[in-house]
């Protein structure tokens, strides 16, 4: 709530001064860079909250590869603004799940920007399901630069970051989400990411 009120003043003055001083030379840019703090402050305000308050669980019986074609469906202009090619490989007999949809997206929403932002000239994504031993597995490669052993160690640790401008609760609060859900997650790379190729998150 103080979140949205915050946001809410701070968009409203925000119009307000296009709307009285749209004639003052270099207002544009200043109005842009407030805009951009606020949704930046936001994020990081509701970021903290998640991880410190996490909401209870509301459970639907879901086919796991339409959630993540519904979360394509709103990433995928993202995905092709950072210039990475996205592959899916999801498996058609698979089970449905009794999952918390609105959380579920949210942490393929942070693995997707995780993985794109490690590609930062661009590259290939590949999304891939399949049903194992009674689990469904969820598997995200990416073929950015990749980490070392110790960044691979902090990488679910909260406020542990490589980004200058990253809160480092992002993949922390995924890992949360998926732990209540009865899972984990997994990082793992192969041979061929040690000098810079592939590397995968597993869900």
């Amino acid at each position: 709530p103080y979140t949205t009120l915050f946001r809410s003043i701070i968009r409203g003055t925000v119009q307000l001064m296009e709307r009285d001083f749209k004639n003052e030379k270099g207002l544009t840019e200043y109005i842009r860079i407030v805009k951009e703090q606020s949704d930046r402050e936001s994020k990081v305000i509701q970021e903290l909250l998640d991880y410190a308050r996490p909401s209870k669980r509301i459970l639907f019986q879901m086919d796991i590869n339409v959630l993540i074609r519904s979360v394509l469906s709103f990433t995928n202009k993202y995905i092709q603004d950072t210039k990475v090619i996205l592959k899916s490989k999801l498996c058609e007999k698979i089970p449905l799940v009794n999952i918390d949809c609105d959380k579920i997206k949210q942490v393929f929403v942070n693995i997707i920007i995780n993985a794109c932002e490690a590609m930062e000239n661009g590259g290939t994504l590949t999304i891939k399901t399949k049903s194992d031993n009674g689990f469904i597995v969820i598997t995200f490669c990416d073929t950015g630069e990749g980490m070392d052993e110790v960044q691979m160690r902090d990488i679910f640790n909260p406020y542990k970051t490589s980004k200058p401008n990253g809160t480092g609760l992002g993949l922390s609060i995924s890992n949360g989400i998926i732990e209540l859900h009865g899972g984990s997650i997994e990082v793992t790379r192969s041979e061929e990411r040690r000098v810079g190729k592939e590397c995968s998150q597993g869900v």
